[in-house]
């Protein structure tokens, strides 16, 4: 098991309504490299994202998102 993993928080900008964040947190969840995404319980719009850095970055996650049509932000590792 690898455990050089990251932990990164992604803020999902308004305009976006719960079923899109989540949405967007299964979409995250499936990508190669990405062990964890999901919605932060108290704050809708935060996505928290656990990958390996050996295999994606978290600009590589941003940029996922924001292809997609979302407006989102990198707030925190």
């Amino acid at each position: 098991m690898n455990h050089k993993l990251v932990d990164v928080l992604i803020y999902i900008h308004k305009g976006a309504d719960a079923g899109l964040v989540a949405s967007v947190a299964r979409q995250l969840a499936r990508m190669s490299g990405v062990i964890m995404a999901s919605v932060n319980p108290r704050v809708k719009r935060l996505i928290s994202v656990k990958y390996d850095p050996d295999q994606l970055s978290g600009a590589s996650v941003l940029q996922d998102i924001q292809k997609n049509g979302c407006t989102a932000s990198l707030i925190g590792m």
